[in-house]
């Protein structure tokens, strides 16, 4: 997997998809964010098993694509380097299959990453009955309600909302 991007549009969307990630994950591999490079653009998805968010960058936001390929990188480390990075372009380079380069303006860094195959195949279902509700009557109903939400997780069922 080889690509540039911008800086702005890659660290948006890493930060929408780390809410997933919990910090209290005892499997590595769920702290991590699934990048995936395809002829449609550039997937990237994080789970911690019971919450998963996917994010779509289109090719058409993608500066260059030179290779397809699937990386999972450690979300912390990689927000950070997004973050910090000193130039508005970002390359990202996957070497070995398991090693991913990142550079920026005067900036690189190696990075480690974890093997894609050991990734869950959890699969996002578009349902064709969709429910529209606008979002300040949506906060008022979860307002109304949020009370009632047990604090303590030894039933994980009460601390939630059923809509």
């Amino acid at each position: 997997m080889k690509f540039k991007i911008d800086k702005k549009i890659i660290l948006e969307n890493l930060i929408n998809v780390t809410r997933a990630i919990s910090s209290k994950n005892i499997i590595p591999i769920l702290n991590g964010i699934k990048f995936e490079l395809s002829i449609d653009g550039l997937y990237l998805t994080a789970s911690d098993s019971d919450l998963m968010i996917k994010s779509f960058i289109p090719k058409d936001n993608i500066l260059e694509v030179e290779q397809e390929g699937i990386i999972i990188i450690q979300s912390d480390k990689i927000v950070d380097i997004v973050r910090n990075m000193p130039s508005n372009e970002i390359e990202f380079e996957v070497l070995d299959g398991l090693k991913i380069v990142i550079k920026s303006g005067t900036s690189k860094y190696n990075l480690n990453c974890f093997d894609p195959n050991d990734y869950p195949n959890i699969k996002i279902e578009e349902n064709k009955n969709n429910v529209v509700i606008e979002s300040n009557i949506l906060k008022q109903m979860i307002s109304q309600t949020v009370f009632a939400i047990s604090s303590q997780e030894l039933r994980p069922f009460l601390t939630g909302l059923n809509i």
